[in-house]
């Protein structure tokens, strides 16, 4: 809904649905917050949950893990003479469900964080932007820690954050 400058919206998805009658799916809700204090600008703030019922039962090493995962993001986007400016960061926390079958003995825990800072223009009637991505990776695999927004065990297409197009980290890609 919209009240006054600000946009609120919220969601429920089934993002990957397993068995009908069990509970082995992947679920996402979603709480998007958008305001604009002045025209051509836009601050915005966004929590998913991300509930992965699906996966591994902790004895295959080549599933993702079942967990709980939140994410917490600030975004904005704005003008600056004839550029257009715009960037996230986005911080995660949660717990992956222990994997007794790669040698884990209790869950792990998951933190992590990134940010986005994007500059896009026009001279003449060419576009062009440049984009600038930090995503830290984690510092030791084998503890029962993980620091860094993707999955540790995760195969390229079992997480919706970390598909082949990256598809919520790079969602303007196609409109520069």
């Amino acid at each position: 809904g919209t009240f006054g400058p600000a946009k609120v919206t919220l969601g429920a998805h089934k993002w990957q649905e397993g068995s009908f009658d069990t509970e082995d799916d992947i679920d996402i809700y979603t709480l998007k917050t958008a305001f604009s204090p002045m025209e051509g600008t836009t601050l915005g703030a966004d929590i998913y949950w991300l509930n992965s019922q699906q996966g591994n039962d902790g004895t295959n090493a080549s599933s993702a893990p079942k967990g709980d995962y939140w994410y917490l993001g600030l975004s904005g986007k704005g003008k600056a003479g004839p550029v257009d400016i715009s960037g996230w960061f986005l911080f995660n926390t949660g717990t992956a469900d222990k994997n007794v079958a790669i040698g884990q003995t209790k869950d792990v825990d998951v933190q992590g964080w990134g940010l986005s800072l994007k500059v896009a223009g026009a001279v003449d009637t060419v576009k062009w932007a440049v984009r600038g991505m930090y995503l830290p990776g984690d510092d030791d695999d084998t503890d029962t820690d993980y620091d860094s927004l993707l999955l540790p065990a995760a195969p390229a297409d079992a997480f919706p954050f970390y598909d082949a197009g990256m598809m919520i980290m790079l969602a303007d890609v196609y409109r520069n």
